[in-house]
């Protein structure tokens, strides 16, 4: 699973600020790209929690850890 962290705390978003109107016009993009990596991440979890398991055994993930996996919200890693 690709694991990406998609929070940005409230220095990052000052530090942005600081930095001048250049750096804060990529802040909609970082935010953007974010969200769509995690909701693509939401999408492979969603895909693993249909896995029978015989699958599973083949790719080497217990239907626990498919679970464990899949019942994380789509913001976590």
């Amino acid at each position: 699973m690709n694991h990406l962290a998609i929070g940005i705390g409230a220095g990052r978003l000052e530090d942005d600020r600081r930095r001048g109107p250049a750096k804060a016009r990529e802040l909609p993009v970082r935010v953007l790209s974010r969200l769509v990596h995690a909701l693509g991440r939401q999408r492979q979890r969603a895909a693993l929690a249909q896995l029978d398991e015989h699958l599973l055994r083949d790719i080497g993930v217990s239907p626990e850890q498919a679970r464990a996996e899949s019942d994380k919200p789509f913001w976590r890693d």
